[in-house]
């Protein structure tokens, strides 16, 4: 009989495993194997390119090198999200070199636009945003993979600025679209950076950012269900800053130096639910008032809900428009 903490683990292990696995064929990788895999065993699996366990930690012509925030190790992936080696993040960064020697992984250059999705959402809750960028301007999209619910919007952050850091010299500007949590790491990005470099300027390829349904006021949601077991469960560290420690994290928090637009969505008037919940209109998750932030160049509300905002048709062009420069800046609310 297996021991009772062995049969835990064998089935932690088994719980994380099973959910990348997907049985489509993987396409061949024309390279030496042993240039490709010193890390010893590795069978080339197609997975899902990350949920709720992974976080991007660089990314680059498709490929991205992850971190697992549970069992702490690294993989790196293809553009087909075909894991191609795993190990420790040195091992995962010289398999990554040898790539980019050999022309497999071609650098990013010119305009970089970096999608951030929601709490307990995926990368893939921006594709059809990303998937527009590409197919419509000459943007290189890095749709940006977190473990939303598992670390701190800080951790998150600061993972955020490895990737952009890793970005060589050939890329001129950085555009940043988000989604809900999204923009909060965003800003506390912008705030790391501030404290990194004193009275430097920060990173001038900085350019313009949409926001989502941002929850720039905190959300009002999140603080009636602070005590709440199964919103805490579900929400993890970070839906727990947004509810108990708010003003902790407020308080980290930079608003954009370039210019941005803030999409909210919510009817003109508000109906019971939303006079009772959010005091005012909603997208049911966050009120168009706690999207609000000073600054902003452009203010769009549509009849939108929060969860599919990021995918409907006026505002993802909305979104391009203004990352492009062809946008009316008059206040829409």
């Amino acid at each position: 009989m297996v021991p009772a903490a062995w049969a835990k683990i064998l089935a932690t292990v088994v719980c994380l495993w099973l959910p990348t696995l997907t049985f489509a064929q993987t396409a061949p990788l024309e390279v030496n194997p042993r240039e490709v895999n010193p890390l010893g065993i590795n069978l080339p699996t197609r997975t899902l390119g990350g949920q709720q366990y992974w976080t991007d930690a660089r990314v680059e012509g498709g490929w991205r090198i992850q971190h697992n925030q549970v069992t702490g190790h690294f993989r790196l992936l293809d553009a087909t999200d075909t894991r191609r080696a795993w190990g420790t993040r040195l091992q995962c960064d010289a398999v990554w070199q040898s790539l980019v020697e050999s022309g497999h992984i071609q650098p990013y250059r010119g305009r970089v636009a970096i999608l951030l999705h929601g709490l307990n959402r995926s990368h893939h809750s921006m594709q059809p945003l990303a998937e527009k960028l590409r197919r419509e301007t000459d943007f290189q999209v890095i749709n940006f993979q977190y473990a939303s619910s598992l670390g701190r919007v800080q951790d998150h952050a600061t993972a955020l600025a490895g990737v952009i850091d890793s970005l060589g010299p050939e890329v001129t500007e950085i555009h940043f679209v988000a989604h809900s949590l999204g923009n909060i790491v965003v800003r506390n990005y912008l705030h790391q950076q501030q404290d990194l470099k004193s009275n430097q300027p920060v990173d001038p390829r900085l350019a313009r950012m949409v926001m989502f349904g941002p929850p720039n006021q905190g959300s009002r949601l999140a603080r009636l269900l602070a005590n709440d077991l199964a919103f805490n469960a579900v929400a993890g560290v970070s839906g727990r800053q947004l509810s108990q420690s708010w003003a902790e994290l407020e308080a980290e928090l930079a608003v954009p130096s370039f210019p941005f637009a803030i999409i909210a969505g919510g009817g003109e008037e508000a109906d019971w639910i939303e006079t009772a919940l959010f005091a005012g209109p909603s997208d049911r998750i966050v009120s168009v008032a706690e999207t609000r932030l000073p600054g902003a160049a452009l203010e769009v509300q549509l009849p939108i809900a929060h969860t599919f905002m990021m995918r409907d048709a006026r505002a993802m062009q909305i979104a391009v428009d203004f990352l492009t420069g062809d946008h009316d800046s008059t206040n829409n609310r």
